[in-house]
């Protein structure tokens, strides 16, 4: 077992570096672009929350309001902006992000009261957390075909790699200098070095839109065989579709769940009786395990397909928050967030590649910033709705039998679902 185990992580090793080697300014871009969608997310933000509160005199509870308003907000105008990726250049397409970023967070770091101060964050998680990861994750799913699931999980590296430098770089430079000047560095360093190596990573035109080179015949998997993304279809056409809406609950539970528990991450490890210390050493396991799921999985994708693996994704998910309710002590914690990370690792390159093969690619841009949106207003939703059970005394056991219970019946929708998807890819072939 031992020898076999050695010989599969040579194997998908090798085919690693042979594609980064054929294809490393996209897969590069890829990263870039996860990388930096940082500066929208909410575990870079949150380290400027305690100056936000003191210079523009708010509460937690305003502060919240403002936030997620613009994150409402943010997410309305990525459904409708979010297309233009299907119709502009790629290199088009990022230089208008990238500029934009730069004078989100320049506008943030220069902003005077508030009302400056929301249209400042709805910038930052317009073009940070939404558009640069659309514009990561969308080409490199439309680009790649047969090695899509490996060019992914290389691509999503980003997110795991800007969570562990991103918060330690900015608040090492929050601790030389103040937090306006701060988020202006950060907004000049976009501008002077992600712009111009991005666009270059993207320059050549001709070749990005012509996308990964096809294998001879021999070549193909079989099982890749019965999707061969014929089925084109619009947003329209999804909207029209029974299935999207029993799809949807899958997937939009990750976001939507971990979201909801992380955001009472304090109030739950007071409840177990962790230590604030022991929880952040314990996110460790959440961002090892993510970056480890976003890797194995990528050829297991290119071999069995997403329409196949996309409802297990949701099983370590569904096994962590169960355990909240099972495990006690200190291990808990570790158990909790590495199953976590398993499956944000492996459901955001399966969700990724399931949405070529269920929509085909020529709409890809507008059905991404579609599922963006509802996935950030799910995230909007969630500490809301999680902030008033535990206010009721209902507490983190009931949370967790109620989100299980929840994951268990989309993991069986989604699995009616796949299959439905499965079969007519074989049809249509």
């Amino acid at each position: 077992m031992t020898t076999q185990l050695r010989f599969v992580f040579n194997r998908n090793l090798r085919d690693y570096l042979e594609l980064f080697r054929n294809y490393k300014n996209i897969l590069l871009f890829g990263v870039l672009g996860a990388f930096f969608s940082g500066y929208g997310q909410t575990y870079l933000l949150s380290l400027f929350v305690p100056k936000f509160l003191d210079s523009f005199a708010l509460t937690k509870t305003s502060f919240g309001a403002i936030y997620s308003g613009a994150t409402l907000f943010a997410a309305f105008v990525l459904f409708h902006f979010g297309k233009k990726i299907d119709h502009w250049s790629l290199r088009k397409f990022f230089v208008i992000v990238s500029v934009g970023l730069c004078i989100a967070t320049i506008a943030l770091g220069l902003a005077s009261n508030t009302y400056l101060f929301f249209v400042a964050i709805v910038l930052v998680r317009l073009f940070g957390q939404g558009l640069m990861s659309h514009a990561s994750i969308t080409s490199i799913s439309r680009f790649f075909n047969r090695n899509r699931g490996k060019a992914l999980g290389i691509a999503m590296l980003g997110f795991p790699l800007s969570e562990a430098i991103l918060p330690i770089s900015v608040a090492s430079l929050m601790m030389a200098t103040d937090w306006r000047t701060t988020l202006i560095i950060m907004g000049v360093f976009v501008l002077v070095a992600v712009l111009p190596f991005g666009a270059w990573l993207v320059s050549d035109e001709k070749g990005i839109g012509q996308g990964e080179a096809l294998p001879e015949t021999p070549n193909v998997s079989p099982i890749m065989v019965d999707l061969p993304n014929v089925m084109e279809r619009s947003r329209a056409d999804l909207l029209r579709d029974f299935r999207f809406y029993l799809l949807l609950p899958s997937l939009v539970a990750p976001p939507f769940l971990i979201t909801g528990f992380f955001v009472y991450q304090v109030p739950l490890a007071e409840t177990k009786g962790w230590s604030l210390a022991w929880l952040a050493t314990s996110f460790v396991a959440y961002s090892i395990t993510r970056a480890s799921a976003s890797l194995f999985i990528g050829p297991l994708v290119d071999r069995f397909s997403a329409a196949r693996l996309l409802p297990f994704s949701l099983v370590p998910l569904l096994l962590g928050i169960a355990s909240l309710s099972i495990i006690e002590g200190r291990a808990l914690a570790l158990v909790y967030l590495g199953l976590c990370g398993l499956s944000i690792g492996a459901g955001g390159n399966i969700k990724a590649a399931f949405l070529v093969e269920f929509c085909g690619v020529r709409h890809l841009g507008s059905i991404r910033s579609m599922m963006g949106t509802i996935a950030v207003v799910s995230t909007s939703v969630s500490p809301l709705l999680f902030g008033r059970i535990l206010d009721a005394g209902l507490g983190f056991s009931f949370l967790s039998v109620t989100s299980t219970i929840y994951i268990g019946i989309s993991i069986l929708l989604c699995w009616a679902i796949c299959q439905s998807v499965i079969r007519e890819s074989k049809q249509s072939f």
